[in-house]
């Protein structure tokens, strides 16, 4: 994960990050050495990331993060190959598993996503073409975000989109 600016605010307690984008390990050469191919593959772009914290303490003992953080315009893509088999047991884990497990303690009051897009594309078994599925102009608020060892309680979404840019969709 990279950034190509950073900007500090003194006094308000917020981070800005301008131009974050995540190029996954899968992607590293000697990945594709030991593995030869991904059939799973994502690549994620977002512009602004702004981070606030009550306590102005981004780093204390006990949190790698405290407060809110608000993600914008971003791009997130995901694509799939199912011409290859996946090795055997390769169960991928879920999103509560993946919090729990991470090292970090992060404890997030709400998670706001605008103005985001999401594309999944998948190759079918036994062709060469894959088609996309978006997700447009996705609005969004994640609530109770947590992991590490706090990782308890229910984490909401309440979330609208246009499912391939035309029709209205909502989760809650």
């Amino acid at each position: 994960i990279g950034w190509s600016k950073a900007f500090c605010t003194a006094g308000d307690n917020s981070i800005l990050f301008d131009s974050l984008s995540a190029i996954p390990v899968f992607e590293a050469q000697k990945f594709f050495d030991k593995e030869v191919y991904q059939t799973d593959r994502f690549s994620l772009f977002i512009p602004e990331v702004e981070l606030l914290t009550s306590t102005g303490d981004f780093n204390s003992a006990n949190y790698a993060f405290k407060g809110s953080a608000i993600l914008k315009n971003g791009h997130l893509q995901v694509t799939r190959d199912k011409n290859i088999k996946r090795k055997e047991n390769d169960i991928k884990p879920t999103l509560q598993e993946v919090l729990k497990s991470s090292p970090l303690f992060m404890e997030l009051d709400s998670l706001v996503i605008e103005s985001f897009k999401i594309s999944y594309g998948e190759i079918a078994e036994n062709e060469k073409l894959y088609g996309i599925v978006s997700f447009d102009s996705l609005d969004a608020v994640i609530s109770n975000l947590k992991s590490g060892k706090i990782c308890n309680g229910n984490l909401t979404i309440d979330a609208q989109a246009l499912f391939m840019n035309e029709g209205n969709l909502k989760a809650h």
